[in-house]
C-alpha cells in the first residue's frame, strides 16, 4: 500500500527542493499542507494535493 501523506522531509525529497525552501514554502502558505498536533504539530503532506500542486506550477513555454 502507498503511503497517502508525507513529511516535509518527504516532501522535499520529492518535489526536488531544500528543506529549509519546503519549511519556507509552509509558513508563506504557498504549499498545501496539513499541521497536526498541539502547538506546532506535525506538518504533512497529502501526494495528491503535492502533485496537483506541482502541476500548478510548471510554467508554460511560450
Amino acid at each position: 500500500m502507498q503511503q497517502a501523506t508525507m513529511t516535509l522531509e518527504q516532501f522535499a525529497k520529492y518535489a526536488g527542493i531544500s528543506k529549509d525552501l519546503a519549511y519556507a514554502l509552509v509558513k508563506a502558505g504557498k504549499v498545501p499542507y496539513i499541521r497536526l498536533g498541539i502547538g506546532r504539530g506535525r506538518i504533512l503532506f497529502r501526494k495528491e494535493a503535492v502533485d496537483a500542486w506541482l502541476a500548478s506550477q510548471e510554467q508554460q513555454v511560450r
